[in-house]
């Protein structure tokens, strides 16, 4: 039963992941209309998850959970039960709970997905077989200059964002909801190759060095800024993590040492690259292009816009937020400008302290997240996984990517602990055979 539970897990994860997966193929089969919902995929999770809890509660008894998690998570959740009944008069409980599955849904699930029975060779394999097609839908968009694909479903609950470039050209999005979206997706399977680059053999590394050159054709084919940066801190993070570990071997005290600051250094520079390369191109060139002035602009204009609506209450909205969150009828669009950085939108909705709160327990998933790379160096997924993590801090400094980091820790929590457990039940296997051996 857990195991079946975990199979349907693993599948919602996907649909979730390629986020235009199942809304185009709704559009296809339904006349544009989409039935399946996201969240009816949520709702379907939550089942399972909990499913799979009660299994493991019967069957043994115990509640398995990560310390270096409980105190921050513990704290975030509590905030987050004040900051309702603080606005619970202010907005309608439908927009408050809808607000926080919108920004926070897989970081409040994320302990959750400890009791899942992953079957991580599955998911490998369903995630690189599906980016075949991914990619070459992405590329024939960016050759063809054509979407190839509905831009919008009939009743409006699907819009392709963002896939509109400067001079008639398109953004490649390929199966999902945005360029953004396919980028990061692009960096995952990046990294995953960047790892296999430098493990395998001979035949091997040439193989995975042209995948590795097919991605990032296919992420230039985003036109996307952030993904450039991302996929490029990512691929780096992957090769650093490679190179830091060797499986079955404690990893060098400066290598952990160097790359738990990463997600601040890419930060930096993520900073400097954007704002310092756009001043060069602006002064000299007169040709931006990609560090095109109004997008830019507009990420400043959104601090602008926005800011104000957050502290004009004083002291209090201040420290609690303004209740507002950025995906509903409701939510005041100002000067025609979108929030597309996660601070900013963390800090409108729930606050100083609710984004202390948040930023602090990324911080200790992003901590237990190396700890696990470090002791399971020889699964590459679980390398790639953390390398993209790397970038949870830097790539919020130019768009709103709340869901993706934590639904990749989702992913990778059952791994940690199933490939724990198996360790332990080794150790005792050869605890018994010792005295045998011995005799």
């Amino acid at each position: 039963m857990k195991r079946l539970l975990g199979y349907i897990a693993i599948l919602v994860f996907f649909l979730l992941l390629i986020d235009g997966i199942l809304p185009q193929a709704q559009i296809f089969l339904f006349s544009g209309i989409v039935i399946i919902k996201n969240i009816a995929l949520k709702a379907i999770l939550v089942l399972c998850l909990t499913g799979c809890l009660l299994v493991h509660l019967l069957k043994t008894g115990k509640i398995t959970w990560i310390r270096k998690i409980i105190i921050p998570y513990s704290l975030f959740l509590s905030y987050l039960a004040v900051h309702l009944w603080l606005f619970k008069n202010s907005y309608p409980l439908d927009y408050l709970l809808f607000s926080y599955n919108a920004y926070y849904f897989f970081l409040l699930m994320f302990p959750i997905a400890a009791y899942v029975s992953l079957n991580m060779g599955f998911f490998n394999k369903l995630i690189l077989y599906i980016s075949v097609p991914l990619l070459s839908i992405g590329l024939l968009q960016f050759l063809l200059n054509e979407p190839i694909l509905p831009l919008t479903s009939a009743d409006d609950y699907f819009r392709v964002i963002s896939w509109e470039y400067y001079e008639g050209k398109i953004r490649a999005f390929s199966l999902f909801s945005s360029g953004l979206n396919y980028g990061q997706f692009l960096s995952l399977i990046g990294a995953f190759a960047a790892c296999h680059v430098y493990r395998k053999r001979a035949l091997g590394r040439v193989a995975a060095l042209m995948v590795l050159l097919a991605v990032s054709i296919a992420v230039y084919t985003t036109l996307t800024r952030n993904i450039y940066i991302q996929y490029l801190f990512t691929v780096l993070t992957a090769f650093l993590l490679v190179r830091g570990t060797t499986p079955g071997v404690r990893p060098r005290v400066e290598a952990s040492g160097f790359v738990i600051v990463l997600p601040f250094l890419y930060t930096l520079l993520s900073a400097l690259l954007v704002f310092g390369v756009q001043l060069f191109l602006l002064v000299y060139l007169h040709n931006p292009v990609l560090m095109n002035e109004e997008t830019l602009n507009s990420r400043l204009l959104a601090w602008v816009s926005y800011f104000p609506l957050w502290t004009k209450n004083g002291l209090f909205q201040f420290l609690f937020g303004a209740g507002l969150f950025q995906g509903r009828e409701e939510f005041i669009i100002v000067d025609q400008v979108l929030i597309d950085n996660n601070f900013l939108a963390v800090g409108l909705h729930i606050g100083l302290i609710g984004l202390l709160l948040w930023a602090f327990l990324m911080w200790r998933i992003w901590k237990w997240m190396l700890c696990v790379a470090f002791r399971q160096s020889e699964n590459v997924m679980v390398l790639a996984i953390v390398s993209i993590w790397a970038t949870w801090l830097s790539s919020g400094l130019f768009n709103v990517t709340l869901s993706l980091y934590p639904m990749l820790a989702m992913i990778l929590l059952p791994i940690s602990l199933e490939w724990k457990s198996s360790l332990q039940r080794n150790t005792r296997t050869k605890s018994l055979l010792q005295p045998a051996v011995e005799a």
